[in-house]
């Protein structure tokens, strides 16, 4: 997991413990980096395919997507974003762990990958609606990195690219580790950190997202097992939810307290998940 390493780097060096000044404009490079990794990370879901099993799809969007998202509006009905980082998942987080196992190309693997696909498309596409914009030429302007997203979406669709393709190592290599230095930087723990907010939203994601995606897994005959290992994929958030939560925080829609609480969340999550998947022995 090394987008956790690159966080805690930069948390590290932040204002949480050191707070070391950069010369470099750190909110320009990192609104950048934001545009990329969301275009890259489009491309590389364009390329994955849906179920052809519509029974099957539509009961783990629901358990893994709908569920946590309406659990969310009920306990947080003023702040909708929080809805959607509960059932937002993290396809990158899901690709990575599934390929250090050698799950990437079995039955279960493509289940994961097909419904993080899901839960990534519908949340950024109910974020887009919930950004603030006064009309339609500011929101594309005051918005315009959200909307590499959707593009690279087009762009994976029409050509499924390699893993091997130059831009996802750019991504890999250079974009991700900048990004994630530069998030680290920004956060600062002694001043925005809330024991109980945290405790609170990370039980009520691991829960919703967890029990609903467990649930509908095993409805569509899935063994307890693989029930359990879909369940702790889809729940890992990782870099998707922390990509969300800090253009929340910076158009206003969360608080810093909110957001420390929702990046714990994520890394926690995924955490979870590796060390899930590190247990099972591949068919």
């Amino acid at each position: 997991m090394k987008l956790i390493f690159w966080l805690c780097l930069g948390i590290l060096l932040g204002p949480t413990f050191f707070d070391l000044h950069f010369p470099w404009p750190l909110a320009p490079l990192t609104t950048a980096l934001t545009a990329v990794f969301l275009l890259l990370s489009g491309i590389e879901i364009g390329g994955y395919p849906f179920f052809t099993k519509s029974k099957e799809f539509v009961f783990l969007f629901a358990g893994a997507f709908a569920f946590p998202f309406v659990v969310g509006l009920i306990f947080y009905p003023e702040s909708p974003f929080i809805a959607i980082a509960l059932s937002i998942s993290a396809l990158p987080v899901a690709i990575q762990i599934l390929k250090e196992k050698n799950l990437y190309r079995t039955a279960l693997g493509r289940q994961v990958l097909q419904i993080a696909c899901a839960c990534d498309i519908a949340a950024w596409i109910i974020f887009s609606f919930i950004l603030p914009a006064d009309h339609a030429q500011s929101w594309l302007f005051g918005h315009w990195p959200l909307l590499t997203f959707f593009l690279g979406l087009l762009i994976g669709k029409g050509k499924n690219f390699s893993q091997n393709f130059w831009l996802l190592q750019l991504q890999n290599k250079i974009v991700i580790p900048l990004f994630f230095i530069g998030l680290g930087l920004g956060v600062n723990f002694r001043s925005h950190f809330s024991p109980f907010l945290t405790l609170k939203i990370f039980a009520l994601a691991t829960i919703t997202k967890g029990v609903g995606a467990y649930l509908a897994a095993r409805k569509i005959g899935l063994s307890s097992t693989d029930a359990q290992t879909l369940a702790f994929l889809l729940n890992a958030r990782g870099a998707m939810e922390i990509f969300a939560a800090r253009y929340a925080l910076e158009v206003g829609l969360i608080s810093p307290t909110l957001f420390s609480a929702l990046l714990i969340t994520a890394v926690t999550t995924s955490l979870l998940a590796a060390l899930k998947v590190q247990r099972i022995t591949p068919a």
